[in-house]
């Protein structure tokens, strides 16, 4: 494995008054005064509007995706879509079929896409307190850049490691996600908000994308950790180019049609 840790920057404090926080405050108060009427079309102050996917997730080809065999569509009570409040979502399992022992836990790869676009103030769900409602307990956490080759870029994800003990003894499942949010990848719920909070943009949508392995709550129990990371890894350079090309909203082309409309409105 070849993946790297990302550790947030770390700046030295300098006082509320010091000169860089002053100039900060008085940009920020000039621009209270001077902003666009353009730029209020793209988003400032109120409601972000919807982008659509461009085919929902659930028409998901699954057919050409290399080893990996589509298995179930695994439900989702009622009460837990309800929770999600997604615009779309799809929750598969997927084997492994280069692994033939059928109680190898990487062999069974779990894909869980929920998508959200359009409001105000959308708060991502994430494993990190999902999990903890069910009884498990965080043991590793990390944020890492994960090299996906078939799209050229090292990509920000989160790994999770949980245990909890039940009847079937020790589990201790590794769930990894990130976020593809106005374009772009990021692995933390401030980076959502960041991006879909930003004055300039008039869309907003994230999708989340959640990759697990094995049977956690069974008696296949889940892989180790870094065999867990692996795997994702070699799943989502299969799967992430369809998604991201065949079902994600085209966001240059989304920006490209505010700044041809800004360029035209009377007045620019």
């Amino acid at each position: 494995m070849n993946f790297t840790m990302a550790h947030p920057s770390r700046h030295r404090g300098h006082g509320l008054f010091a000169l860089p926080f002053v100039v900060a405050c008085v940009v920020l108060l000039g621009a209270r005064f001077v902003v666009s009427p353009q730029l209020l079309g793209k988003g400032i102050g109120g409601a972000k509007e919807s982008l659509e996917l461009r085919q929902p997730l659930g028409k998901m080809s699954k057919v050409d995706i290399g080893r990996y065999r589509f298995k179930s569509n695994l439900a989702i009570t009622p009460a837990v879509e309800d929770a999600l409040g997604a615009k779309d979502y799809l929750n598969w399992l997927f084997v492994d079929t280069s692994i033939k022992n059928q109680r190898d836990p990487l062999r069974y790869v779990r894909l869980f896409l929920t998508y959200y676009s359009g409001g105000r103030d959308l708060v991502p769900h994430t494993p990190d307190e999902c999990f903890l409602g069910s009884g498990y307990r965080h043991i590793e956490e990390a944020n890492l850049k994960m090299p996906i080759d078939s799209l050229g870029i090292d990509m920000p994800i989160r790994a999770l490691t949980f245990e909890k003990s039940d009847v079937f003894g020790r589990d201790k499942p590794t769930v990894l996600y990130t976020f593809h949010c106005n374009g772009d990848f990021t692995e933390t719920r401030g980076g959502v908000r960041i991006r879909i909070n930003s004055p300039l943009n008039k869309y907003a949508y994230f999708c989340k994308i959640e990759i697990s392995l094995g049977g956690s709550g069974s008696d296949i129990g889940s892989p180790g950790r870094d065999e867990s990371i692996q795997a994702a890894q070699d799943f989502l350079n299969v799967i992430l180019p369809r998604l991201v090309n065949d079902h994600l909203p085209d966001w240059d082309a989304a920006i490209s049609e505010v700044e041809d409309q800004t360029e035209t409105s009377p007045g620019s």
